[in-house]
């Protein structure tokens, strides 16, 4: 092996590609990989940073020891950062809003909801999502359309305003006769 093929197998054992010792040699990566193949030359051992093990790459991009520790290692990551930024521009909506539930005045944000006065909140949301609603809010584009409500305040205003299944609950069982039918099928059996 000549002083050019060690340079080369020497590269490339470091991590270097097939192109870049191509410019630095000037010799084609054809050429390169043919010195590489012959003097059966690997890429230098590298460590997993998700799960600290020591491997051998397969290639020069190769970071992780498998496909589980990239997917483990990269997912959580991004993830996190978006949950927390959805979160904080939630908490930047309620206090836009006024921070407190307009039917009993709790201010815990977790339980809080975005009510839309005119309805059809649903639908909006399917359409634009809540980004981009809550950018909308936040921009002073609509006015008097929203309002904040606790979870349990808001199911109350949606059957109030008929915004809900009423006729069902109307006409469904009185808590009497449901009680009247367990204590017959009890005494029964």
């Amino acid at each position: 092996m000549n002083k050019e093929e060690q340079i080369i197998c020497i590269s490339y054992a470091g991590g270097l590609s097939y192109a870049k010792i191509g410019k630095n040699t000037r010799h084609r990566p054809a050429f390169i990989a043919g010195i590489i193949k012959a003097n059966n030359v690997k890429i230098a051992s590298r460590k997993c940073p998700y799960c600290k093990s020591i491997f051998i790459p397969s290639g020069l991009k190769q970071i992780y020891c498998s496909i589980k520790c990239r997917k483990f290692s990269e997912r959580p990551r991004y993830k996190l950062r978006n949950m927390l930024r959805d979160r904080n521009k939630r908490k930047e909506l309620i206090n836009y809003l006024g921070g407190k539930c307009v039917g009993c005045g709790i201010t815990d944000w977790r339980i809080l909801q975005v009510n839309h006065l005119n309805g059809g909140g649903r639908r909006e949301i399917l359409l634009k999502g809540n980004k981009k609603i809550y950018k909308e809010i936040l921009n002073g584009q609509r006015e008097n359309e929203f309002d904040l409500r606790c979870a349990n305040c808001n199911l109350i205003y949606e059957f109030e305003t008929k915004r809900r299944n009423r006729v069902a609950w109307e006409h469904s069982v009185p808590i009497e006769k449901i009680i009247e039918r367990r204590e017959v099928h009890s005494t029964v059996a």
